[in-house]
């Protein structure tokens, strides 16, 4: 790490970054990590109710691209 560039972590794939370039929903990446076989944030957030579903989760750029408005899932 250099020295004063603070780390940041995705919240998705949480891998550390210097800037983390795309914001969404903590509940809308816990039903993606849930989508993708890790239903373990989608429980913890489901317990801590409205508040934490609707908190700010950072992403990285490539991260951002499962949640661009042309992403199909299937």
């Amino acid at each position: 790490m250099l020295r004063g560039v603070r780390v940041r972590r995705c919240t998705l794939c949480e891998q550390s970054f210097s800037q983390l370039t795309g914001m969404t929903f903590l509940k809308a990446v816990a039903e993606k990590r849930a989508k993708f076989g890790d239903d373990a944030l989608l429980k913890w957030v489901t317990k801590r109710g409205l508040v934490t579903m609707y908190e700010n989760a950072s992403l990285c750029t490539f991260c951002c691209q499962f949640f661009a408005e042309g992403w199909r899932d299937e």
